[in-house]
């Protein structure tokens, strides 16, 4: 949810006016302070100075991050909130809190602004005052309708427009606005200040550059100055604000509420029931969601469209880029008022709940198919919607179930690993299902082994296995011999934990068990039988390449772009284990290739560090000089950072953890403690630098060649051909993996019999174990 559409305030009106002098010492004094907030009344322009700072001066900074506050409600979330916009991913069981510090620390001069603080004003001033202690480089810009009560904290309060000219233009900065805002609008303005209606609406409007721009909205729809000002009371309304203009800010929230109220009644009927109805979504929302959740109680569906279309010309409602929409705060609670007022909240609640409930369900459903990606952008736009939803069945007994569903359904599309917010869903997850308090049966069972799979992928070894034993003991309870989830969960634990090769059997029954329970159930199919190829890649054997082939296969005829990047990532590990490291390191860029398209947080420190597998083994086996070693420790300390990132333990998986450990020790054979640790911090200070350009710099390194004899001798194509030899394979089956005729082949062993000295095969793979007993 991005571009333009998403803050009308911070970047939507037409020029910054008056605020020059103001934008120059609030940028003095953040680069003189570490927390500054921004205070003023709703509607005064805070956020849409803030962006002007970032706009003009974010060069100043190492890096800038707007965290936007305005959509949060629940406990916890500011956290995540900010993690977000700083494009962290962290899937440890670490407080979210240690990962934002870990995280901030050595990134330099950062500042983070936080905009729409109000309504989270203790949660948002606890979490501040902890970073500036803990942070020494970071700085923080806040903006609110009152002070957050920080220590240290510098208050700046964001006036209104001046209504009093500075200049021979006879135009103060407030009508300055109007007049840009009326041109905007379509108005033809000649002589504005003459005018002494204008005139008495700039007034009027107390410099709030929100009611200026509603204003401009009206006299662009054709509405003289003179009848504005007659609906509005005439200008008694002003005199009423200047007479309490020794209370503070009090007049200018009268002011904004006096003129929400006038646009709310310049509305038809239909106009106000719509924009009370549409307050009850949470961030952006489209036409579609519209039409479901607000139609009926006297508009008809087929009216949604021209009504919104209404509400957007009247600026009361945003028309994003992408085809969504959006509402400003101050606009938004209003409308939630005035839906409260109306009788239909908890209808249209329903509505909502309803809408999105279908939504994930579908999602889930059909997730795995050509529509996969497409599936998980729609998620991620409609994020706060599933949120406000789930939360809002949490507030009363006989939705928790509802709530329960949808947020189950979502996590069966493995979005949050795609978004890289494991976490948040898992702790959603455990609340419903802690809330719902289901009866012992296959619904809670797979519930539970849902969850305790995610745990199992962040590597929270103790959390997983508790689950484990709790599922298998509900089962036994309820007499239950088969929960195809359980079967999942029980097969991902052997090969995480145990590195057990029954993983295997395990998994392939969970793919048989989920195809028997039908096509709903195609995309937990497609993913056992992923992790059943990763099990044979990491725990089986080389027979076991099958398993991959049938995974990747099984993903392309579906068309589902990010299962066909893990089908490849989990090709890759046979030939990594078992003696064909440059396959396998061709198969890791490619699936990374797709990731960074997808823009996977998840997949894409994974295949980094198969590759740094691939690239260690390979300056092992085919003795490279030491800058193709260094080049895998680079790539082993920038996945490492990635993870860090993340807060994933991987010393929680355990095949995982073994192949990093075997590649750690074959690169210490070739580099000295000293050239290893700085090859390491190189590659993870390119990760922690910006993640994205480590990425692009990673997929950019070919498979390493020498042209150089290696181990006795033989050139690097003969040691190829004799380590597949060694593995079993025929001559055909070694043309197709190195891409090769078959006579081009026999020519290549012709030539390593006579190197080695040997006529026959067996003799050739003789040799090759002698070399790796060796260590050579």
């Amino acid at each position: 949810m991005g571009g333009a559409g998403r803050d009308r305030l911070a970047s939507g009106l037409t020029s910054f006016v008056g605020r020059d002098g103001l934008l120059a010492e609030l940028h003095d004094l953040v680069c003189r302070s570490r927390l500054v907030t921004l205070v003023g009344p709703g509607g005064v322009g805070k956020s849409r100075l803030a962006a002007e700072l970032k706009r003009r001066h974010g060069g100043s900074f190492g890096a800038v991050a707007v965290v936007r506050l305005v959509e949060v409600a629940e406990a916890g979330a500011v956290e995540r909130e900010m993690a977000a916009a700083l494009g962290m991913v962290d899937h440890s069981v670490r407080p979210a809190y240690e990962g934002l510090v870990e995280h901030l620390r050595g990134r330099g001069d950062v500042l983070v602004i936080l905009d729409n603080c109000e309504h989270l004003w203790e949660e948002v001033g606890e979490l501040v005052s902890g970073l500036i202690e803990d942070v020494p480089s970071l700085r923080i810009m806040a903006t609110s309708r009152s002070y957050l009560g920080v220590a240290g904290e510098h208050l700046v309060q964001v006036p209104p427009l001046s209504l009093t000219a500075a200049d021979h233009s006879g135009h103060s900065d407030a009508m300055t606005l109007l007049v840009d805002r009326m041109r905007a609008a379509g108005c033809v303005v000649t002589d504005a200040a003459a005018d002494e209606s204008v005139a008495e609406l700039v007034r009027w409007s107390a410099g709030l550059p929100l009611v200026l721009e509603l204003i401009a909205v009206r006299l662009g729809s054709g509405l003289s100055p003179a009848k504005i000002l007659e609906r509005l009371g005439g200008g008694r309304l002003l005199s009423a604000a200047n007479a309490r203009s020794s209370r503070g800010v009090q007049p200018h929230h009268k002011t904004l509420h006096h003129v929400l109220d006038w646009s709310w009644n310049l509305c038809t009927p239909a106009q106000q029931v719509l924009l009370a109805r549409i307050s009850v979504f949470g961030g952006s929302f489209d036409l579609d969601a519209v039409e479901a959740v607000c139609s009926g109680g006297g508009i008809e569906r087929e009216d949604v469209v021209d009504l919104m279309g209404d509400l957007v010309q009247q600026s009361l409602v945003d028309a994003t880029s992408n085809g969504r929409y959006r509402q400003l705060q101050p606009i938004r609670e209003y409308g939630l008022r005035q839906l409260a007022d109306s009788g239909e909240e908890a209808r249209i609640r329903a509505a909502h709940c309803a809408y999105f409930r279908q939504m994930a369900e579908a999602a889930a459903t059909s997730w795995f198919g050509p529509d996969e990606v497409p599936w998980l952008n729609q998620i991620r736009s409609d994020l706060h919607n599933f949120r406000a939803a789930v939360n809002h069945c949490a507030t009363a007994p006989q939705t928790v179930p509802i709530g329960l569903e949808i947020q189950f359904n979502l996590t069966r599309t493995r979005a949050w690993f795609f978004f890289g917010m494991l976490n948040d869903g898992n702790e959603l997850l455990h609340r419903m299902l802690t809330l719902a308090d289901l009866p012992i049966g296959p619904e809670r069972i797979g519930v539970t082994a849902l969850l305790g799979f995610n745990l199992l992928c962040r590597g929270d070894q103790a959390g997983a296995t508790d689950l484990l034993r709790l599922c298998q003991e509900m089962a036994r309870q309820a007499g239950i011999s088969e929960v195809p989830p359980l079967t999942f969960f029980a097969g991902s634990h052997a090969l995480f934990v145990d590195e057990s090769g029954h993983a295997i059997p395990l998994l392939e029954d969970a793919c048989a068990q989920f195809a028997a329970a039908g096509p709903d159930f195609r995309g937990e199919h497609s993913m056992a039988k992923l992790l059943a190829a990763i099990a044979g890649g990491l725990v089986g054997t080389a027979a076991d390449e099958q398993l991959a082939d049938q995974c990747l296969v099984n993903a392309e005829a579906s068309g589902a772009e990010w299962a066909i990047s893990w089908a490849l990532w989990a090709k890759g590990l046979t030939p990594l284990v078992h003696g064909d490291p440059r396959t396998a390191f061709g198969y890791m860029r490619e699936a990374l290739s797709r990731q960074i398209t997808l823009r996977d947080k998840w997949g894409t420190m994974w295949s980094v560090e198969g590759m740094s597998w691939a690239m260690a083994s390979l300056s092992t086996v085919l003795q490279l000089d030491n800058a193709a070693a260094r080049q895998a420790v680079e790539l082993q300390g920038g996945a490492e950072q990635l993870q860090k990132d993340c807060g994933i333990a991987i010393g929680g998986l355990a095949p995982m953890r073994r192949k990093r450990e075997q590649a750690r020790e074959s690169m210490l054979t070739l580099l000295d403690e000293a050239d290893y640790t700085a090859a390491y911090e190189r590659g993870a200070a390119l990760a922690r630098g910006n993640a994205e350009d480590f990425l692009a710099h990673v997929l950019k390194l070919g498979i390493p060649t020498t042209t150089e004899t290696s181990v006795d001798g033989l050139s690097q194509r003969q040691l190829e051909v004799a380590l597949l030899i060694a593995d079993g394979h025929t001559t055909k089956e070694i043309a197709a993996k190195l891409y090769l005729s078959t006579r081009t082949i026999e020519g290549v062993i012709q030539s390593l019999f006579a190197k080695l000295g040997v006529t026959r095969r067996a003799a050739v793979a003789a040799w090759v174990t002698a070399q790796r007993s060796q260590g050579t």
